[in-house]
């Protein structure tokens, strides 16, 4: 295996270790919201908004990768 395919592959595998850990960590979150607030426009603003948070996360490690 080349160096560049092992690169890969631990980029892979840290870019799926984030997108886990975030959603591992959110899900809480959403199941909070989803057995506290009343159904309606604002409970569904705020779950869109949790999605948003999720979308923005993995553009910026797209844009400017990981640390």
């Amino acid at each position: 295996m080349s160096i560049e395919d092992e690169a890969k592959k631990y980029s892979q595998r840290k870019l799926e270790s984030f997108e886990n850990e975030l959603k591992r960590s959110l899900r809480p979150t959403e199941t909070l919201l989803i057995n506290t607030l009343h159904d309606s426009v604002e409970r569904e603003y705020v779950l869109k908004y949790l999605q948003s948070t999720v979308l923005w996360a993995k553009h910026c490690v797209d844009k400017h990768g990981m640390k």
